[in-house]
């Protein structure tokens, strides 16, 4: 062992008393996300996107407000979901998706594979809805977690999927 006056104290014994008998206890199943506020001190690669800043009151932004899709500010890159969803504490019925950059393809990958036939059409696309997911959590405004992806009805996600193969399409 070691000299008392040293300080030092074998972790086991911190943590049980008893270096034979080390105890440890699992996360139980009613832990909740942490709030947003606690992602501030984490590193730049693991926090959430930034919360979209509110503009300047307009017809398409009290629609928006009241959960109302709005085609004045729909665009090829909004998803409007077929009901709410919890992401953080808050209620979420529309993302946008930001075009991934080198940083999410290099992290993710790509989440579509691509048949193309003899004239160059596409034919097939196959798609990694592991991927897909990962790239909603990190694409989308208001931020999402992978949890939210989880409950995500099949369309809500295939719409998702739709606006990120269209990224994919141009890029190639």
């Amino acid at each position: 062992m070691s000299n008392s006056n040293d300080g030092y104290v074998p972790f086991s014994q911190v943590v049980s008393g008893h270096p034979e008998r080390v105890s440890y206890q699992a996360p139980t199943p009613t832990m909740r996300p942490a709030p947003p506020e606690a992602y501030r001190e984490l590193p730049e690669h693991i926090q959430p996107p930034p919360r979209p800043q509110p503009t300047a009151a307009a017809p398409a932004a009290a629609a928006a407000a009241q959960g109302q899709p709005s085609p004045a500010d729909e665009d090829d890159d909004t998803v409007v979901f077929s009901k709410p969803y919890v992401a953080f504490g808050e209620a979420v019925t529309r993302i946008k998706l930001r075009r991934p950059v080198g940083k999410d393809i290099k992290r993710h990958r790509n989440p579509f594979k691509l048949t193309v036939g003899n004239d160059g059409t596409v034919e097939h696309i196959d798609v990694d809805y592991e991927r897909v997911s990962a790239y909603i959590v990190a694409c989308a405004s208001p931020p999402l977690t992978l949890k939210t992806t989880d409950e995500m009805e099949y369309e809500d996600l295939e719409r998702c999927a739709g606006v990120l193969v269209r990224f994919f399409l141009k890029l190639a």
